[in-house]
């Protein structure tokens, strides 16, 4: 028997039916019972005239729907579009109207916004979950399933080729792109992060990460592939995180490094018990050393993980392995070894990885250029931009955008984004290498570097910072710190100091967004 994502499902729900399988809120759902509500969603699409192949979007919070929803794409061959629930209106209208999406999943929270937008969307289903009442729009997802039938239907799951998942990925600039996830893409993503994180059926996730983002799709994917339990934690609240990894005996968690931070700042974090934690998995950056040591003496050195990757990979490309991580921080450690922090590890198993330079040629070890990626992971492409698949994706290769360097040991180091890189004098300024220094500060608890325009240089190099708590420094000495440690030309020539940075909803700083607002300060 062929193994899919149809298949691993069904045998999930034959070995392991009475096991929990996910944790919402106050909701508590077995395989069998996931499997039974998925089967009923199945009923009630196809009642109302939606076929294989029709895009069916959601829209909300980190919740049991979305199972539902996975479900019902990878079984049956809907194809599934997660939405940002974060995003404005206007850019949702545009997701739906550019998905062609038959049908809508939406958390009643989000109805009011809906109802600005449903006049354009002719003839869109409308299923409203987390309402006890009839709702205003479309239907009661709960009373339409209570109304499906409960049979397992005799439908055959998705091949390889067959898409199973649109997931919107913004930019810097202009209207987010639709990644398509096949089959295959999302079947070897999830053993891939199984692999990684050393998964099975004992395991219980926590779901900080945003299901939208592939990086939560990704994890949230390759528990419910390993049989293992998840808890859902949209809304992050670090004393809501800490009482369900408690209470919920959490093994396994992915966050991206402000996250880390929010929950170190805790002042109440002693009073948990968080011996169950195994594996800490961070994304989406490096972690500053002076963090990634609080970190390790609060939860223990041997649990974290970071990993590389983007949503046009899956996202997993990369992993900084905790053995990397222990032995970095160890005082007997040689200056490779503690280099390595600052990589993001080595290539997966199923990946390969090349470093070309502006006219595609793979450069030698040591040498910065675009990072570029295979594997069958790998997307086919964006949803109806044939033109810019054909730019990302070239000779089989997934041009990433990114600027990075492999080491003679195989592990990659990230300089930047190339949109993000700052060109002051003639000089290439990698704003990560200046984030890096920034935060070996013991006061600087974030940082973001970006490029102003400047009459003399072109561009000059700006920092925005936030702080940890109780902690003080001052511009002039944090531009002093940088002497000696930063090129002149690398030195931020002026720091601003703010509560918070911006950041996405996924946790990230926004460095447009922080450019756009020193702009408007400097003004």
């Amino acid at each position: 028997m062929k193994l899919t994502c149809k298949e691993i499902w069904l045998k999930n729900v034959e070995f392991y039916g009475n096991k929990l399988a996910v944790v919402d809120e106050k909701r508590r759902f077995t395989y069998s019972e996931l499997n039974d509500r998925a089967n009923r969603l199945y009923w009630a699409l196809k009642e109302r005239g939606v076929q294989r192949g029709d895009r069916v979007a959601i829209w909300g919070y980190n919740c049991v729907e979305y199972l539902d929803l996975r479900l019902c794409c990878e079984k049956f061959g809907f194809v599934g579009v997660p939405i940002n629930w974060r995003s404005s209106v206007d850019t949702i209208h545009y997701i739906l109207k550019d998905s062609e999406a038959k049908a809508l999943l939406i958390n009643a929270d989000f109805v009011d916004q809906l109802r600005s937008i449903l006049e354009d969307l002719e003839d869109l289903i409308v299923f409203v979950f987390g309402i006890q009442d009839s709702p205003t729009v479309g239907e009661s997802y709960e009373k339409v399933l209570l109304s499906s039938e409960n049979k397992e239907p005799d439908e055959e799951g998705p091949s390889d080729d067959d898409l199973v998942y649109i997931i919107y990925t913004g930019g810097t600039t202009g209207r987010p792109k639709g990644v398509m996830f096949h089959e295959k893409m999302q079947l070897e993503e999830g053993k891939g992060h199984i692999y990684t994180l050393n998964l099975d059926a004992n395991d219980v996730a926590l779901n900080i990460m945003p299901w939208f983002h592939s990086g939560g799709h990704a994890l949230s994917s390759a528990v419910a592939y390993a049989g293992g339990d998840q808890c859902d934690s949209s809304k992050i609240r670090s004393e809501k995180t800490l009482e369900l990894i408690e209470k919920e005996k959490v093994t396994v968690v992915q966050m991206v490094p402000t996250m880390i931070a929010m929950l170190l700042e805790d002042p109440e974090i002693d009073r948990y018990n968080l011996q169950s934690l195994r594996t800490i998995m961070y994304v989406g950056a490096p972690m500053p050393e002076s963090l990634l040591k609080k970190a390790m003496e609060r939860f223990g050195k041997n649990r974290f993980l970071q990993s590389y990757g983007l949503t046009e990979f899956g996202p997993l490309a990369t992993r900084l392995s905790p053995q990397d991580h222990v032995l970095a921080i160890a005082p007997e450690a040689s200056e490779k070894e503690r280099s390595r922090l600052k990589s993001v590890g080595l290539p997966v198993y199923y990946v390969w990885l090349r470093i070309l330079d502006g006219e595609g040629n793979p450069l030698p070890k040591g040498q910065a250029g675009e990072i570029a990626l295979r594997g069958e992971t790998m997307t086919k492409g964006y949803w109806k931009k044939p033109e810019l698949t054909q730019q990302k994706i070239k000779n089989g290769w997934l041009l990433t955008g990114d600027i990075g360097y492999v080491d003679e040991d195989g592990y990659l180091y990230l300089l930047d984004r190339k949109d993000d890189m700052i060109i002051t004098g003639g000089e290439n300024v990698y704003p990560s290498r200046v984030e890096e220094i920034l935060c070996s500060h013991p006061a600087v608890k974030e940082a973001a570097v970006v490029g102003l325009p400047d009459e003399k240089w072109g561009e000059k190099v700006v920092a925005a910072l936030s702080l940890w708590p109780n902690a003080s420094v001052t511009e002039e000495e944090l531009i002093e710190y940088c002497k000696g440690r930063l090129a002149g030309y690398e030195r931020p020539k002026a720091v601003f100091i703010f509560p918070e940075l911006p950041k996405s909803s996924a946790g990230k700083i926004l460095r447009r967004e922080v450019r756009e607002n020193l702009k408007k300060m400097q003004s």
